[in-house]
């Protein structure tokens, strides 16, 4: 059997792929995996297992090669083709490929889902009991909020933080927050939306940013710019198709974007682009441009010309 495992949730992906190694009688001479095309993987998946049993090839890329396309798979072998790439759908020989594909979809799990997991992991194996766990509830889903938006991370980098948390014994609020998922790029899209609320705070935690945590201010800046482009080619559409037409997923657009016309996000991409050409060109204080940028950005939201 030929399978296409797509989506970004690979966590699930390897725990569908584990159950099926572990049902092989010899997984060292009848498990293969690879990340590049060679023509072993024909060789692999074409001969009979010296053993008799199954086989199992987990390719971690899509093989768009005609010769794969073509190849005839033995019943005794399943291919799995796993990557949260989209393949180039164009090609005769992906369009072949796929129509032999048994497709499976692992997308992101709700936030409801992946704090059962949460709380299920930290009682049944570090013994935090229900008051416990349902005390930091909402600590917990901040500090892993990130897993929903972000399509860098996995239910691994959740498990990974879960059992951080669950190692230092307590779940305090600055234990879970030493342990929360984030990144610059998940600082500075907070900061974006933040902005685009029109909450003022999102100043001081610029400055918090940039001065104490020391994060690069063309990359804040740069992540800001993005969120604004998408937010200016996203209102530019009426369908709600929108997501497809600019080739996003929905948890990098800004759910509120409809708050704004078009030519708001228009001036605000302006201003942006402009602050990353000054950084680039080293001709003001970064740190201060930032922040200037993001004031007078505010402004713009709230109606007001600026000079």
């Amino acid at each position: 059997m030929l399978y296409f495992f797509r989506g970004a949730e690979g966590y699930l992906k390897e725990q569908e792929i584990k159950k099926a190694r572990e049902k092989l009688e010899d997984p060292e001479f009848c498990y293969q995996e690879y990340w590049e095309w060679t023509n072993d993987i024909l060789e692999f998946v074409s001969t009979v297992s010296f053993l008799g049993d199954r086989k199992i090839c987990v390719l971690h890329f899509f093989p768009d090669q005609d010769v794969f396309s073509k190849a005839n798979f033995r019943d005794d072998v399943d291919v799995y083709i796993v990557t949260a790439e989209i393949p180039d759908t164009r090609k005769s020989s992906v369009k072949e490929i796929l129509k032999k594909c048994i497709t499976k979809d692992f997308d992101k799990i709700s936030e409801e889902m992946m704090m059962k997991c949460i709380e299920k992991r930290l009682s049944s194996r570090f013994g935090f009991s229900k008051v416990e766990i349902s005390a930091a509830k909402e600590e917990l889903k901040r500090a892993f909020h990130p897993y929903l938006i972000e399509l860098t991370y996995d239910l691994n980098a959740v498990i990974l933080h879960v059992d951080m948390i669950g190692y230092a014994g307590n779940l305090e609020s600055n234990t879970i927050q030493a342990f929360a998922l984030e990144s610059t790029s998940l600082k500075a899209y907070k900061l974006s939306n933040m902005m685009l609320d029109q909450d003022y705070s999102c100043l001081d935690f610029a400055k918090c940013l940039l001065v104490e945590q020391g994060e690069s201010p063309i990359l804040v800046i740069s992540v800001m710019l993005f969120q604004i482009r998408v937010c200016y080619k996203a209102s530019l559409y009426e369908k709600e198709n929108y997501l497809s037409l600019i080739g996003i997923r929905n948890f990098q657009l800004y759910s509120g974007f409809r708050r704004y016309p078009v030519g708001v996000y228009a001036k605000l991409h302006h201003l942006l682009q402009d602050a990353v050409n000054w950084i680039k060109r080293g001709e003001k204080n970064t740190v201060a441009v930032v922040l200037e940028t993001i004031m007078s950005c505010l402004l713009i939201e709230r109606g007001e010309e600026i000079c």
